[in-house]
């Protein structure tokens, strides 16, 4: 009965304002008349409104657990590339003690064997510590 009713329904009018169209609910001047709209095509079904309410949720839902799935995954590489690292250091910082003990030691000593012994030890660590160290960024 509502629907019928001429008050029910709104009017548009279209104005013009600064050289732009506008819609409005109220006339723009007095001899502005209201258009004729006419209702969209097709029915409105309740039912499939909400389906499609109800996928576009699911869809959110999914998207924010995959979203926090990278999230987690991002967080975990960090944290797994942060303790490669830190273990890369460590060895380099190990290589290097190693290499300056044999650099003492093969001056300290007396016995030519054991001296050039040490050297060798200690070139061979120097060697190590170039290339194991130096693509790392721990050689300084």
């Amino acid at each position: 009965m509502l629907a019928l009713h001429p008050s029910a329904q709104g009017q548009v009018y279209q104005c013009r304002e600064s050289g732009r169209i506008v819609f409005s609910g109220t006339p723009c001047d007095a001899d502005s008349a209201p258009l004729e709209v006419k209702p969209a095509a097709g029915d409105y079904n309740q039912l499939d409104d909400r389906r499609a309410r109800s996928r576009t949720e699911t869809g959110r839902v999914e998207l924010r657990r995959i979203d926090d799935e990278r999230a987690a995954r991002r967080r975990d590489a960090a944290a797994e590339n942060e303790l490669r690292q830190k273990a890369e250091s460590d060895r380099c910082l190990q290589i290097r003690e190693d290499r300056a003990r044999a650099q003492r030691l093969a001056k300290a000593r007396r016995p030519s064997d054991n001296a050039r012994s040490e050297r060798e030890t200690a070139e061979k660590l120097s060697e190590r510590e170039f290339f194991e160290c130096r693509r790392t960024g721990g050689l300084r």
